[in-house]
């Protein structure tokens, strides 16, 4: 999970690097407007191997689509994080 928030931070532009571990995830926090409710479209799909323990397959593909088309507008972090709380599992 934290190489999605590396990979939005830099998308973004708030992080190209990061010296420690959550870096990017605790500064774009702290950018985030608290009063933000979106959330960016995600899908996912359960895993239908012969495993006892079924595991979820989270395409991050349409919230990164939706990141990119917001970079033009004021892109919020709320949104991000909004949606991975809303990620099952």
């Amino acid at each position: 999970m934290g190489r999605l928030f590396d990979a939005v931070a830099a998308l973004a532009g708030i992080k190209q690097r990061v010296n420690y571990e959550a870096q990017a995830a605790i500064e774009f926090e702290a950018l985030s407007d608290p009063e933000e409710s979106g959330l960016y479209p995600f899908d996912y799909q359960h895993n239908s191997t012969q495993h006892s323990d079924p595991a979820l397959i989270i395409d991050p593909c349409p919230v990164f689509l939706g990141i990119v088309a917001d970079l033009h507008k004021c892109f919020t972090f709320a949104n991000h994080l909004c949606t991975l709380s809303q990620w099952p599992g």
